[in-house]
């Protein structure tokens, strides 16, 4: 909760003061948020709990409602060292609980210290003990309202919350990870309980990360597919992008059925097989179109500007016309065809490399202020790397 330390805040932590026989912290806040008030924190072993208050000249605003606390940037800028002993109050596990939900973790620490009875809750439960805390600011709860909603256990928490009220939930809620939680987070757990068969999620997958149910609510036709059962972590990043690129792919080839694909893949290498398959047709289609297209006189006779650079090498030879560069595709199995009008405007250049290797070069020509050009290249695809 606050055991962050950042570098550039030590004269902002130099100007905490910890008064033990208050158990306050008092803090100026004149260098973070050029208020010239000062923060005062009583800490957790206080009488009433932790509050808060604002000092401005010799008047006193206190506040001791968890439920309306705001979001205090300090509250992540206060290194260890300089509130040792207030920060050493907070159980460690409380500490920790809170940590993850920073918008909202000043008023959950005021509320665990104040109800001291809730710890073992928040502990064992800090997800949804955190929803229901939310659930009571949107609806303006007492805190009394909060007290018997905890005491009723943890599927009244999930019925007050609008989720279902079953140990499914629970297991589910428990699953679905973040770095960060906040209104997303929020939204992500009730989006997922409306629009997936969370039931069956939680009996396949041992973990629920965040951005595998984001992706799962876009494609939700794929929730029962072995593809997702047998997911491995590795994996999470790289599948968004593989059925990005399928879809693609298939929108050049009218007969493929990506849903069924998808549905049929057992793992994703299954499902990278069929996307380099369909990659491979689309690749052929267009190429096959593109030479019907040059057997007009308009399109074999125009030329790519000559260029003079790399002129005293004998192992690049600039490629001029669509048809060299046409059967330089399909050498290379790439669609290079897709350059010409750069190339023609002169943003791009293709070159044949002889040497050590035959390859293919796409450079860009970046324009500089004298007049010159300097190649980038842009990509590189070597004879024995064709597909």
């Amino acid at each position: 909760m606050i055991h962050a330390s950042v570098s550039n805040m030590n004269n902002f932590t130099n100007r905490c003061c910890w008064y033990p026989e208050r158990n306050e912290l008092e803090i100026n806040l004149d260098d973070l948020l050029d208020d010239q008030r000062t923060l005062v924190l009583t800490s957790w072993n206080n009488c009433q709990g932790i509050t808060w208050s604002i000092v401005d000249d010799d008047a006193v605003k206190h506040h001791r409602d968890p439920f309306t606390a705001p979001y205090f940037p300090i509250w992540e800028c206060l290194d260890y060292d300089s509130c040792k002993d207030y920060i050493d109050q907070i159980p460690e596990k409380i500490n920790l609980a809170c940590l993850l939900f920073r918008a909202d973790n000043l008023g959950l620490a005021m509320l665990l210290s104040q109800n001291k009875s809730l710890t073992r809750l928040c502990v064992k439960c800090p997800t949804h003990f955190w929803l229901l805390f939310l659930r009571a600011k949107i609806d303006h709860w007492s805190k009394t309202d909060f007290l018997d909603v905890c005491n009723q256990g943890e599927l009244a928490i999930l019925q007050a919350c609008h989720l279902p009220a079953n140990t499914v939930t629970l297991e589910v809620i428990a699953k679905i990870t973040a770095d960060n939680f906040g209104q997303f987070q929020r939204d992500l757990i009730y989006r997922a309980f409306a629009g997936l068969d969370y039931s069956h999620l939680n009996a396949v997958r041992t973990d629920l990360p965040d951005h595998l149910i984001q992706f799962l609510l876009r494609y939700p036709e794929l929730q029962h597919a072995k593809l997702i059962q047998n997911l491995k972590k590795s994996e999470y990043n790289e599948l968004p992008r593989i059925v990005r690129n399928l879809r693609a792919v298939a929108t050049e080839i009218d007969t493929v059925n990506v849903e069924k694909l998808m549905a049929e893949s057992d793992n994703l290498a299954a499902l990278k097989s069929h996307y380099k398959r369909l990659e491979a047709l689309a690749l052929e289609k267009a190429l096959q179109g593109y030479e019907k297209q040059l057997k007009s006189a308009e399109a074999s006779s125009r030329s790519f500007p000559q260029l003079s650079l790399f002129a005293d090498r004998d192992d690049l030879v600039q490629l001029l016309n669509e048809a060299d560069l046409l059967a330089e595709s399909w050498l290379c199995q790439q669609n290079l065809i897709r350059y010409v009008p750069g190339i023609l405007s002169g943003q791009y250049a293709v070159y044949q490399q002889l040497k050590p290797q035959r390859a293919t070069a796409v450079y860009y020509l970046f324009h500089e202020q004298d007049g010159g050009l300097r190649p980038i290249l842009k990509c590189h695809i070597r004879a024995d790397e064709a597909k």
